[in-house]
């Protein structure tokens, strides 16, 4: 197995299964599993939902699985990298895995994004993590976390001790609940995804400083007034709410010659970030390399 796709696995059946007990996964659901591994996630839903699929990225893996699961008319496991893997495009169906830790962002944006997304996601996914994309009540909201809940429920279910995983982690680990909202508290999101990374993006720390392009000084004051924070505020002490608030001025009392300074907002910050990702692997691997180099010649 390559080690960039290396996980952490689980090696109790009893606490998987109780894991999903605690899920409304039930025998009516269509299940995808990401990166089945050596099966015991996938072993514990073929008994409590209607179909696996396993999306297993190492050959090997999927062939054992494959033949694991060969009496098990439920389960099917496709050899696939799963970022690669079609979704459904319509229909009713869930996500439950352990995803390869280092993968998460990548995961999470291709469920959370997709089109027909999943009506409940459960992954085991590392602590620090989950918190970047659950906000409150459980960290201080973030960029990360405010893209997400005008459409998403986040809800942690249990926290792991290391002994249970093989490797054991260095990392807190945790079995956390995406659910989709029936109701979105928002229809049409790309204004508002726009329009956060315009504000997270723009210069300065304040409120006022971050937002005077957009608002007037005297809106600026009425907003802080309704949402109760201070125009020095940072706006990560803004709540969840209060987006939802300043969303709703910005859409009603800016004027459509503002409004277009947001636009394409959210693909540059996309851009700079896999620019400083790039950079950033880069510089790590030239690291690596130059460690390497030294201890063969150590060794020499």
């Amino acid at each position: 197995m390559r080690i960039e796709h290396s996980q952490n696995f689980l090696h109790s059946k009893r606490l998987v299964s109780e894991l999903l007990s605690k899920s409304n996964i039930t025998s009516e659901d269509t299940v995808i599993e990401i990166g089945p591994g050596k099966g015991i996630i996938t072993e514990e839903l073929s008994k409590k939902c209607g179909q696996v699929i396993g999306i297993e990225y190492d050959k090997e893996l999927a062939h054992l699985l494959q033949e694991s699961f060969t009496n098990k008319s439920n389960v099917k496991i496709i050899e696939q990298d799963f970022l690669k893997y079609k979704l459904p495009n319509n229909g009713v169906y869930k996500i439950c895995a352990n995803i390869p830790f280092n993968l998460t962002a990548d995961i999470m944006k291709k469920v959370l994004e997709f089109e027909n997304p999943p009506t409940d996601i459960y992954f085991i996914m590392q602590y620090e993590a989950f918190l970047k994309y659950a906000g409150k009540p459980y960290y201080c909201e973030s960029l990360r976390s405010l893209l997400y809940k005008p459409w998403f429920t986040a809800e942690l279910i249990h926290e792991f001790q290391p002994s249970d995983f093989h490797p054991v982690p260095n990392a807190r680990i945790c079995f956390v609940h995406f659910q989709k909202k029936c109701t979105p508290d928002i229809t049409e999101g790309t204004d508002y995804k726009n329009f956060l990374s315009y504000v997270f993006s723009a210069a300065g720390n304040s409120f006022k400083e971050k937002t005077k392009k957009l608002f007037s000084y005297e809106q600026q004051k009425r907003i802080c007034k309704q949402i109760k924070i201070s125009m020095d505020s940072s706006v990560t002490a803004i709540a969840y709410e209060g987006w939802l608030n300043l969303y709703d001025v910005f859409l009603k009392f800016v004027s459509n010659e503002k409004k277009e300074i947001i636009r394409g907002s959210e693909k540059h910050l996309k851009n700079s970030q896999k620019n400083l990702h790039k950079i950033h692997r880069n510089r790590n691997n030239g690291y690596s390399k130059t460690k390497s180099y030294k201890k063969n010649s150590e060794k020499k």
